[in-house]
């Protein structure tokens, strides 16, 4: 049986006209090996018989099969010398020999002392005039020595069997070559996967061919869904058919300040470069695009910002209050006293009751001008938010009732939280007011409460509070906690600064969209515990 698998696979070997064929044949080079020594030692009937393969680069030979061997391990290695191996391998010639301790040439040979015989054939494996290795078969147990008939039969395999074993090599090299390649390819997507910014790459048909973690998180998109497909096909990649046009129109490779929202609703900014991908031939194969998400490096460049016009106006309350101050506070001792100096029925009366108001609204914008700046120190309890603002609600009902404004109160089945309650029931007056402000002909008033995780995947308390009013402009949005700034009528500009402190105080955020003619939304994230407690 092996003897007939042996010439079927040297008949495949033999007939087949290229490479990749040969590795369609399912053997492994060692059975092969095995297989050819155990063939040639039933047909020649021989007590020894080995197969070494030559190392060219090292100039050894390396002991691969064999039969009869005793006290040699195979994988066993040797130098090139002047052996009987060695000889062979150098002349690239056959030998034969009936009688080796009569051969002056190999008196130290390997095979010296092994045998009471020495009859061996040894024989060169060569392909394409490359050396392979060397065949050695020793001794017949019959005790003949051998013939030129035994080395005619020999030779006649030697070309089939250089040839199996030379694309056997070639072979394992293919696939240590796959192997290097999935270890480069492996390497490449941990490098991919390991930038901090998301990663595109689209080919010349704009086809996705690149899509790593951090892009997944930011567009939602999943990779394994959208590779190898055109990227047009999801609106989620919109921004990048901008970047691609700007790269490929204008040469423009940096682009800042993409504003973007996700299926999810979560706002980004975001910084991308862009990058030509070329062959050899500096053809383009494609676009690289690396986009980074500053949202919170543009937050904490808008905080500086606003810190530093707190700090300004800090001052300037600080010389106000040093400067005026005084002077307001005797004014309204001498408005006091002019009030009572005239007679209820002189009409004089109405200019000082008037002249004490405005001192008294001077006084109240004076103090809180000085809050802005003045550091907001809490002092936690526990805190039930659907409460306070059913409390707030309440005090303002004939207010809102006044200018028909509908409310939907949507609680949710929140926590209590840690905060100041004082501070807190402040900070949602004010927005809670602001919204009834901006609808005087009616509307509807929309607060809802729940308990979400944030993007740090901790637990917050989240309060939505919604106006169908006239809306702010997109300049404008970027202004409303700005000290002083408004675009009331009448009003200091302060209340949405310090309800901006209380929140920021309480270590929550504070959100504002809106739509011209739509309405505006406020949305607050509060912490169920505070830092330290």
């Amino acid at each position: 049986m092996k003897q007939e698998e042996f010439y079927k696979h040297l008949k495949e070997f033999k007939g087949l006209p290229d490479t990749k064929r040969l590795i369609d044949i399912s053997i492994e080079e060692d059975q092969l090996l095995v297989t050819i020594i155990d063939l040639i030692s039933a047909i020649l009937n021989v007590k020894r018989i080995s197969l070494m393969l030559y190392n060219e680069e090292k100039d050894e030979l390396i002991l691969k099969a064999g039969k009869g061997l005793s006290g040699v391990k195979i994988g066993a290695t040797k130098k090139v010398g002047n052996d009987i191996s060695s000889w062979v391998l150098k002349n690239k010639d056959s030998l034969l020999i009936n009688d080796i301790k009569k051969d002056v040439r190999f008196r130290e040979s390997e095979f010296s002392g092994q045998f009471s015989t020495a009859s061996l054939i040894s024989i060169p494996l060569i392909l394409d005039n490359s050396l392979i290795g060397v065949l050695n078969i020793n001794n017949k147990f019959s005790g003949e020595g051998f013939t030129e008939s035994d080395l005619k039969l020999l030779e006649s395999f030697t070309k089939q069997i250089s040839l199996a074993i030379a694309h056997i090599f070639s072979y394992y090299e293919k696939i240590y070559l796959y192997e290097d390649i999935l270890k480069t390819r492996s390497l490449t997507q941990t490098i991919i996967e390991g930038i901090p910014d998301g990663l595109i790459a689209i080919d010349e048909k704009e086809n996705i061919i690149a899509f790593n973690m951090v892009a997944e998180r930011i567009t939602t998109l999943n990779k394994n869904d959208i590779i190898n497909n055109y990227f047009k096909r999801y609106e989620e990649l919109g921004f990048v058919d901008n970047l691609i046009k700007s790269i490929l129109t204008n040469g423009n490779t940096d682009t800042d300040n993409i504003k973007y929202t996700n299926p999810k609703c979560e706002s980004f900014i975001l910084r991308a470069k862009t990058a030509l991908l070329k062959d050899y031939e500096q053809n383009r194969t494609g676009i690289l695009i690396l986009f980074t998400d500053v949202t919170r490096f543009k937050v904490m460049a808008e905080k500086l910002r606003q810190s530093k016009n707190l700090i300004l106006l800090g001052e300037a309350a600080r010389n106000i209050g040093h400067e005026i101050g005084n002077k307001i506070s005797g004014l309204d001792m001498f408005s006091e006293l002019l009030i009572q100096e005239i007679p209820n029925d002189d009409k004089r009366k109405a200019y000082a009751d008037e002249l004490k108001e405005g001192i008294n609204e001077l006084m109240a914008f004076l103090k809180r001008f000085k809050e802005v700046y003045r550091n907001i120190k809490i002092l936690p309890s526990q805190i039930n938010i659907n409460s306070v603002i059913n409390k707030i609600l309440k005090r303002n009902a004939g207010l809102i009732k006044g200018k028909g404004i509908l409310i939907e109160n949507k609680h949710g089945a929140i926590p209590v939280i840690e905060g100041d309650e004082t501070y807190l029931e402040s900070a949602l007056l004010n927005i809670i007011l602001n919204a009834i402000e901006a609808m005087d002909n009616g509307g509807k008033l929309t607060i809802s409460t729940a308990q979400i995780a944030s993007p740090a995947e901790s637990a917050v308390v989240e309060i939505n509070i919604s106006d169908t009013g006239g809306g702010i402009s997109q300049e404008d949005i970027e202004k409303v906690f700005i000290p002083c700034y408004t675009t009331k009528a009448s009003g200091s500009g302060l209340g949405l600064t310090i309800t901006q402190k209380i929140i920021e105080a309480h270590n929550g955020t504070i959100k504002v969209n809106s739509k011209i003619n739509e309405g505006t939304t406020f949305t607050l994230q509060l912490p169920l515990k505070q830092e330290g407690s």
